[in-house]
């Protein structure tokens, strides 16, 4: 379906049962939306800035294919999973700005670089993520890289996995505002000449309760290629490392 909407409305695809993939155009209108979007479509974004708001049915899994530098983020509603990737053939065109989850509802999120070169994935900073348990990213392809801004509240994040292979992944700080007492494990895998950077700091179990976090971090990285862990406090619980591989393996700080 290609959809060019005009004017700040809602269009309602509560009738369209089977659809594939939906395209918003060029041309289509600022706060632009569209609800009851059905589970597995791929909606495609060709205008900057229609700050699109895409709610879909209960339970959904949607998948985002950025066409265009965004100059205005997604919102998303009621899906479980969220899907963010780029086809585009050109440089650059893969920049979401920023993506603002379901708070209640949405559990996951898996972000996959592109198999083009020239395009590399923004995702901006990551909101409405209340909810979210699992977060992955993975690349496949030299020069195509994954940078995720922030992931401020992380208290139901329990498994973050980073994959690089020969693309680039940089994550900022997760849980500065909701911190990750339950983020029990973290994988970050490098190689084929990939960096994976942990570029802020994650903030894991940082009150004194009576249950504490026992977070356990693997890192992996091949032959040419680097984990970069940055800073991980696990304030009250603990975090064995295991470290493995001919590269290089480092962090700033596990507390």
């Amino acid at each position: 379906v290609d959809l060019t909407i005009t004017g700040a409305i809602t269009v309602d695809l509560s009738g369209v049962a089977s659809i594939e993939r939906l395209d918003i155009e060029n041309g289509t209108s600022a706060n632009s939306a569209v609800s009851n979007l059905a589970t597995g479509v791929t909606v495609r974004t060709f205008d900057a800035n229609a700050s699109l708001d895409v709610d879909t049915v209960a339970g959904a899994t949607v998948t985002f294919d950025s066409q265009i530098d965004l100059t205005a983020g997604i919102t998303v509603t009621d899906a479980v999973t969220v899907n963010l990737g780029t086809t585009a053939v050109a440089a650059s065109d893969s920049d979401f700005f920023a993506v603002a989850l379901d708070d209640t509802d949405t559990t996951t999120l898996n972000v996959t670089g592109s198999t083009n070169a020239l395009a590399d994935i923004d995702t901006g900073a990551i909101t409405g993520t209340d909810a979210l348990t699992t977060v992955t990213a993975t690349t496949s392809t030299a020069g195509a890289t994954v940078t995720f801004d922030t992931i401020v509240d992380a208290d139901s994040l329990t498994t973050l996995t980073l994959t690089g292979n020969y693309g680039n992944i940089t994550l900022g700080n997760v849980g500065s505002s909701g911190s990750a007492e339950n983020l029990a494990t973290v994988n970050l895998t490098a190689s084929n000449g990939a960096t994976v950077t942990l570029g802020g700091t994650i903030t894991a179990d940082d009150v004194n309760s009576a249950t504490d976090l026992a977070m356990t971090v693997t890192s992996s990285a091949g032959t040419g290629s680097t984990v970069a862990a940055g800073t991980i406090t696990n304030t009250f619980g603990t975090i064995p490392a295991n470290l493995t591989g001919p590269g290089t393996n480092g962090a700033t700080a596990l507390t």
